[in-house]
């Protein structure tokens, strides 16, 4: 044995040799010697190598950081046929195995959880290897795929994920904050959360999503600035009040339009709790990579900011609750250029963080038994129960941005470095009932959740955080979270601080010698004509009267973008994927790429030609093959093909092949007695021996007229009278012939649509109706409020057809007008 031991030794020995006597054979140490020897006397080639080979560290010691990096956070991926749980190394104290069932689609669990949570397709229940339910310390990711026959599109939000609790009987919930991602072709549902149960699809109706400032109630403009309600985790902030549905009321009333009767109520609609479409999802990515930030709370404030940007001439009062509050103050601190929030409202704030964001604390709680958190927090057991359920669930809320709410977090930190907007005014909101036990103030809790103690917090807010040193005015109310904005005493708070910054106007009494009464008869002449030119007579009071009676749902249409068309006496509805009758039924499946009614004959465009139909059936006859790749396609009879390609800020626009514009975004393409018009941002021109002429634009209005306003959505003509309505919900006239014009209305409008009858303008918003009396030149302000989402309107004789947005498409009214 010692002979072998040794002869291996000696073979060993001679291998290192030749190993070594290799190296030095692939190595000419006497020629590495003289080329580094005459380096030395050539700097210049000295210095670019070895700045080179600090280069080439660099970068592989960075990719080396990168894989290390992304080594620690992925160390398992479970997998099944439809879903995939990714558990990061730190999540758990030690290594920690799951184990992935399908749960039988035959089984009576199954049904009951299909019952209860709409689920679609197979069920999951993942479990711990070793039988330990444990919270983790930072998320996990949840990915689902989604059925492609079932996928609608990159801006559509019609699946959740969906998880069932172990107990009799089982509650469902959903994952808040999932997102839709696409890997390798195949679209993924995703989500985060910090433990795991029974876990499936739930798939919804198809519905696009729709995020930015959209108008809740609509009143015409007065002094009192509009409200902007900005919800955190608890939707129910928006004031819809339950049990107040009603056959001429059927989406309720708004507890906000009833403390604020005369301002329009907004909203700022985000998906923090929802589900983001990969549209919103790549958007963020897109932040992300191009700041470095990954906060998705700071992402939002920044798309807030743009939006409160977009009317400069409107001011804002904003109600925030919750997180809400840390969007708005992120966008109007760190923009200071934003100077239309006359005051904000923050409600339950958490303006230097909350503990219920730390997954640490938590996992004190989850999992663990009651008696022994009793006897270990010196606590009652329910206590420790209702502990562990209010923790559990902020935290599910907040799963996707747990990070930028803990106390001292990056974001926090550099949120409360800006200061304050000087051009607000601020009141804080803050609770101290959490409805907890009392006993709480002398227990080891008081160290880990200041918010669930009596005087210091609301349940989810610490008084200490809801604060703030610098604000107009702090309040406290012995409230909890979710109670605090729908209390009326803090609603009073509200309205009194807010009605605070409204100008009074006083009315002098009438004097009889301080104004000149008399002027010469020519000069009176002047006067009298210069005014019957320039002016509409305009509303002394608004009044509100049935202008549309007999309102009644004809159908409903489950699609996205679609418009009225009108062709002779008949209606149809034009979406993107076919056209549909008045009854909901579909006429024409193709892709639509534009529609054009000429002569009583309506043209389609498609991604496979041209097709053509009259007012007399609903058959589609192809009349051409020619088709562009472009957005927009629109067929002229005898002229050929109008097509347009946007990009983010300008349409490119072709006619017979020919890019005849490309300086602005078109917003409508409009025919109007055979002629042919584009409505731009900036501009309305029309198409005239095959070339473009601008008939109106922005300049000329706000230079030579002093007419100040936003971007154009609409026009109409009456004889050589251009009526212009725009972004910032202003009517204004043009007189072509004489190039003169005024402000006929300035935010006492809606801006959807205009459109003429007989010797009436009608101005249409997203739920009002008002007009002009063209033949007299009188804005009466007479209008009508609708319980509905307007999106266009179409009149037959007597008739009115409205296409209205509804939760899952649109709905098709029909009724009559006065």
């Amino acid at each position: 044995m010692a002979g072998e031991k040794k002869e291996k030794e000696i073979k060993e020995n001679k291998r290192k040799l030749k190993l070594n006597f290799d190296i030095k054979k692939l190595i000419n140490f006497q020629k590495l010697k003289l080329n580094l020897k005459r380096l030395r006397y050539n700097k210049k080639v000295f210095m670019i190598i070895i700045i080179s080979l600090i280069i080439i560290i660099g970068v592989v010691s960075f990719f080396i950081f990168i894989n290390s990096n992304q080594n620690s956070k992925v160390t398992k991926m479970i997998k099944s046929k439809e879903l995939s749980v990714i558990v990061p190394q730190d999540a758990f104290n030690s290594e920690k195995k799951f184990i992935i069932e399908e749960i039988p689609e035959n089984s009576i669990e199954y049904q009951n959880l299909v019952s209860l949570g709409n689920f679609y397709g197979k069920i999951y229940n993942v479990k711990p290897e070793d039988g330990k339910e444990e919270s983790s310390l930072i998320p996990l990711k949840v990915r689902y795929k989604i059925p492609p026959n079932l996928y609608f599109g990159d801006n559509f939000i019609n699946f959740t994920l969906g998880y069932s609790s172990d107990g009799e009987p089982p509650i469902v919930s959903e994952f808040s904050g999932a997102r839709v991602i696409k890997e390798n072709n195949t679209y993924y549902l995703e989500a985060e959360t910090f433990h795991l149960s029974k876990i499936g699809l739930i798939v919804k109706s198809p519905q696009e999503s729709d995020y930015g400032m959209k108008t809740l109630i609509e009143k015409p403009v007065s002094i009192e600035p509009d409200v902007l309600l900005i919800p955190g985790t608890d939707l129910n902030f928006t004031g819809y009040l339950s049990n107040t549905s009603t056959s001429e009321n059927p989406y309720g009333n708004n507890f906000w339009s009833v403390l604020f009767p005369k301002r329009s109520i907004w909203e700022y609609k985000y998906p923090m709790i929802d589900t983001k479409s990969k549209v919103y999802y790549d958007s963020y990515l897109g932040y992300l990579i191009r700041t470095g930030s990954k906060s998705f709370i700071e992402f939002e404030a920044k798309r807030l900011a743009q939006q409160l940007k977009r009317f400069p001439n409107k001011e804002f009062d904003i109600v925030a609750h919750g997180i809400g509050g840390l969007i708005a103050r992120y966008a109007i601190e760190s923009d200071k250029e934003i100077n239309n929030v006359k005051n904000i409202v923050l409600i339950s704030t958490p303006n230097k963080g909350t503990n219920l964001a730390n997954p640490i604390f938590y996992n004190l709680f989850y999992g663990k038994n009651s008696k022994l958190l009793s006897n270990a927090f010196n606590i009652s057991e329910q206590t420790a129960i209702n502990i562990s359920y209010n923790t559990n669930f902020f935290l599910e809320q907040i799963n996707s941005y747990y990070e930028d709410i803990m106390p001292n977090s990056k974001f926090l930190n550099q949120l409360n470095s800006y200061g304050k907007n000087e051009n607000t005014r601020y009141l804080a909101i803050a609770g101290n009932n959490p409805k907890m036990s009392k006993e709480l103030s002398n227990s080891s809790i008081s160290k880990i959740y200041p918010e669930f103690l009596n005087s210091k917090g609301d349940g989810v807010v610490s008084v200490e955080s809801a604060l703030l040193e610098n604000a107009d005015k702090n309040l406290l109310y012995s409230k909890n979270f979710y109670e605090m904005y729908s209390n009326p005493d803090v609603l009073d708070s509200i309205k009194r601080f807010l009605n605070e910054s409204v100008e009074k106007i006083e009315i002098k009494d009438f004097q009889d010698d301080d104004f000149i009464e008399t002027y010469t008869e020519k000069e009176a002449k002047e006067k009298i004509i210069e005014e019957n030119y320039r002016y509409f007579k305009l509303p002394e009071q608004y009044n509100e009267e049935n202008i549309l009676t007999n309102l009644n749902t004809l159908s409903k249409i489950n699609t996205s973008n679609s418009i009225l068309r009108k062709i002779g006496n008949k209606i149809l509805i034009e979406t993107e994927q076919g056209i549909y009758s008045i009854y909901g039924e579909k006429i024409f499946d193709s892709i639509i790429k534009g529609g054009v009614v000429y002569n009583n004959r309506y043209y389609v465009s498609t991604d496979t030609g041209i097709y053509v139909s009259d007012d007399q059936n609903d058959l589609f006859l192809k009349i051409s093959d020619e088709t562009k790749n472009a957005d927009e396609i629109y067929y002229i009879p005898d002229k050929g093909l109008l097509y347009i390609v946007n990009s983010s800020d300008k349409s490119s626009v072709y006619f017979k092949n020919q890019l005849i514009d490309n300086s602005s975004k078109l917003t409508k393409f409009k025919i109007l007695n055979d002629d042919i018009y584009l409505i731009f941002n900036d501009k309305i021109s029309k198409i005239e021996n095959d070339r473009i002429v601008d008939i109106i634009n922005e300049k000329y209005l706000k230079e030579n007229l002093k007419i100040d306003f936003d971007s154009i959505i609409d026009f109409e003509k009456n004889n050589d009278l251009y009526f212009i309505l725009t972004s910032d919900y202003k009517l204004l006239m043009f007189d072509l012939i004489n190039l003169k014009g005024e402000v006929i209305g300035d935010q006492d409008i809606g801006k959807v649509k205009l459109l003429k009858k007989d010797n009436r303008l009608f101005i249409i918003g997203s739920d009002t109706l008002t007009y002009i009396d063209l033949t007299n030149r009188i804005f009466k302000g007479n209008y009508q409020r609708l319980n509905s989402d307007i999106h266009d309107i179409m009149f037959i004789d007597n008739d009115v057809y409205l296409l209205n947005n509804d939760i899952r498409g649109y709905e098709i009214w029909l009724g009559k007008i006065k």
